[in-house]
Order: structure tokens, then C-alpha cells, then sequence
């Protein structure tokens, strides 16, 4: 029965290597001791099952050969009492007290896989509960990403329509300059008329 541990069959091979070329599942990747632990203890209780099997039959067939050597009237209850014994067993039935180890054996292993078949159930849960979380927080980062990123179009286009209108501004005020230069250069001239005809009224005024 220890041989499970230290020399696998066949069969466990089989499947550790299916469940490792599947291991794209989140859980199968978390919990590979678990899965390890849950086949070792299905061969166990397979092995265990087949092995009593097999020491039914021979007490069987002893009991046969014995009834063939007795001999006498008794043979035929004999043979009708062993055809009687079942074939198979069942592990979900009570065995009979001879068998007692060996049930209370098998008992807690499947006690033992169900409670594993539980965590395992509670892990896959809260690992599916995790991803929706994961789900929910990157669709928050999106859209605040997508915020962010209307934000800064909206500045940069606001920068844009400040440096447009600056630049207005800036040819607004420079024509502002040109039309006060050309406004002082009439003024200066219009002053130097006024400075010429003053000096024409004063010659007038002296030749009289």
C-alpha cells in the first residue's frame, strides 16, 4: 500500500501528467500538493478494495476445496452458503467485523478525500471570487485611465485656444504700437506747420 508513495502506478503518472499539460487552470496551478494528496489517497483506497476483493475470493475458494474434501451431505449447504457471498464489496456498505481495520481504514480515507474535495471546492470559490475582484479593479483602472486621458486632451486643447489668443493679442498690440507711432509722427508734423505759419505771420507783421 505504501508503495503509492515512493513508486506510483502507472495510471497516477497518467493523470499527474494531464493534470500538469492542464495546469492553465488557476486552480490545478495553486494547489498541486492537494491534487497529489487526493490521487495518492484514491489509489490507496482502490488498491485497498481490490486486495479485499481478492482475499474474499480465496477464502472462497479454500472454503470449496474444503467442501469437496468433507465430502457427504453437507456439500451441497456448503456450496449453497459460499455462492452466496457476494462478489464485489461495496465501500459505501458496513464490513463485517473480520474486515473492521480495513473499513475503518478505507472509512477515513474517504472521510479524509471528501473533506478535501471541500477545501478544494472552498479554494476554487474564493479563487473565482479573487478574479472577479481583479476583473471589477481593472475595469475602474481603465476607466480612470480613459478619464484621465479625455483630462489631458481637454487641457491641451484649452492650452491651445490660451496660446491662439495671446497670439491674437500680441498682433492686436502691435498694431495698437504702429497706429500711435503714425499718430505722433502727425502730430510732430502738424506741430511744425503751426511753427511755420507762426513764423510767416511775424515777418507779415514786421514789414508793416
Amino acid at each position: 500500500m505504501w508503495l503509492y508513495f515512493v513508486h506510483p502506478p502507472s495510471w497516477y503518472r497518467k493523470m499527474m501528467w494531464r493534470t500538469d499539460a492542464s495546469s492553465s487552470h488557476s486552480v490545478a496551478t495553486m494547489l498541486p500538493s492537494h491534487c497529489h494528496v487526493l490521487l495518492i489517497l484514491l489509489g490507496i483506497s482502490h488498491d485497498t478494495g481490490s486486495r479485499l476483493v481478492r482475499e474474499s475470493e480465496g477464502r472462497v475458494g479454500r472454503r470449496q476445496w474444503r467442501a469437496r474434501k468433507d465430502g457427504g451431505a453437507n456439500t451441497t449447504d456448503n456450496t449453497t452458503q459460499v455462492d452466496t457471498v457476494p462478489e464485489r464489496f461495496d465501500l459505501n456498505k458496513e464490513v463485517s467485523p473480520v474486515l473492521d481495520g480495513e473499513g475503518n481504514f478505507v472509512g477515513q480515507a474517504i472521510s479524509l478525500l471528501q473533506r478535501l474535495n471541500e477545501r478544494l471546492t472552498a479554494l476554487q470559490a474564493l479563487d473565482e471570487q479573487q478574479i472577479r475582484r481583479l476583473e471589477s479593479l481593472e475595469y475602474r483602472l481603465t476607466k480612470i485611465e480613459v478619464q484621465g486621458q479625455e483630462k489631458y486632451e481637454a487641457l491641451r486643447t484649452e492650452l491651445r485656444e490660451v496660446s491662439r489668443r495671446a497670439q491674437q493679442l500680441d498682433w492686436q498690440s502691435s498694431k495698437m504700437d504702429a497706429s500711435l507711432e503714425g499718430i505722433k509722427l502727425d502730430t510732430t508734423g502738424l506741430k511744425h506747420g503751426q511753427d511755420q505759419l507762426r513764423g510767416l505771420h511775424g515777418t507779415g507783421d514786421t514789414t508793416t
